[in-house]
């Protein structure tokens, strides 16, 4: 396929920086349906204005009605967007630009199902293929490219890369000046790891639009993989200042602030992502991973904490939790409410419960209740970022297989595994099975582990890492990367710490924490010398830029744990990238060396122990 000529001209600052050039005094052609193309708060704020004075004026037209749900989404006001649609939709089924902006408003609410719906039912309202060029005019009518972008997007959303290519081809046969669909090639052909190929993709999108902050966001993505980290930043500060309404683009930037140490302006980013968007699965996800600058003592989060019958309770409900028995823990924490309405840990207890019994949208009514009064809890953004995330692995094409891939494996349960891992029984089958998965490179290990008092806790869903034994001390510390340890999900060193919902993603052959951090554990047992050789291999893979992310460039523990990982990795899921995507061949091509010695740690240490053995 021919691309545009790609050739984006920056300003650059007397520093050098490079600046994006300046939104125009005219403004492209709404982006879909009735959602407007505003990129500032100014510019909402002004249409929100404009909007309510035709309305003042026709308060029955649903062209105006359309428009200002559509400022209602694009301002975060979903609940406004939604009621809006749902009148105009019930006098007028037909009106084909508040169908594809319902649609679009599902998509962000991870109602995937109903926005494919609603996307079929305007498609028959079109009568025809909403990819096919019209006939008599060889142009792709608004309605209908608006109709294949968002089919685009969708088949992108579920990871249905032979779909979304199928779209985003016919798109860019009809109309090759279409920046969006420019994008959606450069997208599939990431996924794919067609860098190059998605580097001329994107610099034909941000020709033809070089306001399109998603274009700018999977760039800074692309950067972010290739350890071109100055690109990173750059590509990331563009995205908020070619659109400063763009959700993920200031969720990222947060990223890029705490980074950069700036902590505070990281925080205040994440909120307004939530703000701009309250499904900001991005924002919600870096506040309850580390993020939030919300300690724990202003706020109880642990039933010990909590005296008399609320405490028992608090307790009671806790212990179901623990032993799986969700539907029994809803109980004790509803009496709670009725008495205390505004308890936390309550209403942490019950999300909790609905996210184990699969009911993600009620769990997410449940965290939400926390973020209203108390925006700042980690612990519930990171509820709300885990249930967008299953909501989504419903419709993601893939899965299934990956589950077959899953299945076909197994490993035995090595000597002292029982004691290293304390928690070992009162996991699921699925879960002691990831256990055993995970720890197999490094089995020989596991005697000397239990033999010296070392320990794995595996972190239940509904609590914070210093409620984990001996994890005491790390209530209100920060990481080496400046993420708050309280809500941080593992936790190497002599007694490390993984969160069971993240261990449970190897079953999709997604990151495993448990590798990563038993990995630290195994590293400190090491002899003199082996240590001393992985500090070799790191000082020569960093020269190098060997190391297989920004990640492991830090330092050598990083580095040989993100290593041991890769290892482990036969195959991964395709939504794995960055520093979660390592597999065996990966690393055998990037790093040999480390490869090889991994190769032979486990067998070497069997050796030594066989010749221990008394004759």
């Amino acid at each position: 396929m021919k691309l545009v000529a790609a050739a984006v001209l920056w300003l650059t600052a007397p520093d050098g920086a490079a600046l994006v050039a300046p939104l125009p005094a005219t403004l492209p052609p709404q982006d879909a349906g009735c959602v407007q193309p505003v990129r500032t708060v100014a510019q909402l704020d002004s249409a929100v204005l404009a909007t309510r004075s035709l309305l003042a004026d026709a308060p029955a037209s649903p062209d105006h009605r359309c428009r200002m749900a559509a400022l209602h989404m694009q301002g975060g006001r979903y609940e406004q967007a939604d009621s809006l649609l749902a009148s105009l939709l019930a006098v007028d089924p037909g009106h084909l630009d508040a169908l594809l902006t319902q649609a679009v408003l599902r998509r962000r609410q991870y109602r995937y199902g109903d926005a494919g719906r609603i996307v079929a039912q305007a498609a028959e309202l079109t009568g025809a293929d909403p990819v096919a060029a019209d006939p008599e005019t060889a142009d792709l009518p608004p309605q209908r490219r608006d109709l294949a972008l968002l089919r685009g997007r969708l088949a992108l959303d579920a990871m249905d890369i032979a779909r979304a290519d199928s779209i985003y081809t016919g798109l860019l046969r009809t109309d090759p000046y279409l920046a969006r669909a420019h994008l959606g090639a450069a997208e599939i052909a990431f996924w794919q790891h067609r860098s190059e190929d998605a580097r001329d993709f994107l610099q034909s999108a941000l020709t033809l639009d070089p306001h399109l902050a998603s274009a700018h966001l999977l760039a800074a993505r692309i950067h972010r993989e290739a350890q071109e980290n100055a690109e990173w930043r750059i590509s990331v500060h563009r995205a908020v200042e070619v659109d400063s309404l763009s959700a993920n683009a200031h969720a990222q930037l947060a990223s890029v602030f705490r980074n950069d140490s700036a902590i505070v302006k990281a925080y205040h980013h994440a909120h307004f992502a939530i703000d701009l968007d309250p499904y900001a699965q991005g924002a919600h996800s870096y506040l309850g991973n580390g993020g939030s600058l919300l300690g724990y003592d202003s706020v109880p989060a642990d039933p010990a904490e909590f005296d008399g019958r609320i405490g028992e309770l608090l307790a009671e409900g806790d212990e179901h939790l623990l032993a799986r028995r969700y539907e029994e823990a809803m109980g004790p924490f509803r009496e709670v409410l009725a008495a205390d309405p505004g308890n936390v840990v309550a209403f942490m207890g019950i999300g909790t419960a609905h996210y184990q019994l699969g009911d993600y949208e009620a769990a997410l009514e449940w965290f939400e209740r926390i973020l209203a009064d108390h925006p700042g809890y980690g612990l519930a953004h990171y509820g709300v970022a885990m249930a967008l995330g299953r909501m989504r692995d419903r419709v993601i094409v893939g899965l299934d297989e990956m589950r077959e891939v899953f299945a076909r494996r197994d490993a035995p349960e090595p000597e002292g595994l029982r004691e290293v891992f304390p928690d070992y029984e009162r996991l699921d089958e699925e879960l002691q099975k990831i256990v055993r998965l995970s720890v197999e490179p490094f089995s020989n290990f596991m005697p000397v582990l239990a033999a010296r008092g070392a320990t794995f806790h595996l972190l239940p869903f509904h609590k914070l890492l210093w409620q984990s034994p001996r994890k005491e001390h790390t209530k209100g510390s920060y990481t080496f990367d400046l993420r708050l340890w309280d809500d941080v999900k593992g936790q190497g060193g002599f007694h490390a710490v993984g969160g069971e919902e993240w261990v449970r993603g190897v079953r999709y052959q997604r990151w495993n924490v448990i590798t990563h951090e038993f990995t630290h554990q195994v590293h400190q047992m090491l002899p003199e010398d082996l240590r001393e050789e992985i500090s070799r291999l790191y000082a020569v893979a960093k020269r190098e830029r060997r190391t297989l992310d920004y990640y492991a460039d830090f330092n050598e523990m990083e580095y040989f744990a993100q290593a041991a990982e890769a290892f482990i990795s036969e195959v991964k899921f395709i939504d794995q990238r960055v520093t979660s995507g390592h597999t065996r061949a990966l690393l055998a091509e990037k790093d040999p060396a480390l490869f090889e010695f991994l190769s032979r740690l486990n067998e070497r240490l069997a050796r030594e122990r066989r010749h221990e053995q008394p004759r």
